[in-house]
């Protein structure tokens, strides 16, 4: 079995006729395909059931809807656990805080990012990239 080695960001897939059958033939090549942006725009819950893809990466504004209390929040985390359930891989962008780190943790996202992380850096600054785990 091949490594995937490359990952291909999906926000909106209209641009194509039949969008699944492109990206299972990028899947058969071995691409990874992220669903970008999900609660937001065109990324929907039917993108979602429709689209074959493997990481769903949450848009911003769900993200930090868990930093507050309600029904949002609740929505939300209700929401990634039955994402995560059916087998797909989490993202959750805008980590700006240990305490939202550690809640999406909690909720079985994969991956994270945003500027409690890392902060965005000149490529030329960099001698070694060093990732923080999630664990």
């Amino acid at each position: 079995m091949r490594e995937k080695k490359a990952f291909l960001r999906c926000s909106s897939c209209t641009v194509f006729s039949r969008p699944e059958h492109f990206l299972n033939r990028l899947r058969r090549e071995g691409f990874t395909i992220a669903l970008d942006d999900f609660g937001s725009g065109y990324s929907s819950l039917r993108y979602l059931l429709c689209m074959p893809v493997d990481l769903v990466k949450f848009d911003i504004s769900m993200v930090r809807s868990l930093d507050e209390t309600g029904r949002q929040a609740l929505f939300v985390e209700d929401l990634a656990r039955m994402i995560k359930d059916a087998g797909y891989k989490l993202v959750a962008e805008g980590i700006e805080s240990e305490a939202l780190l550690q809640r999406v943790t909690a909720l079985g996202f994969s991956h994270a990012k945003g500027f409690h992380i890392g902060r965005p850096v000149p490529l030329t600054s960099l001698r070694t990239v060093s990732l923080r785990a999630v664990s």
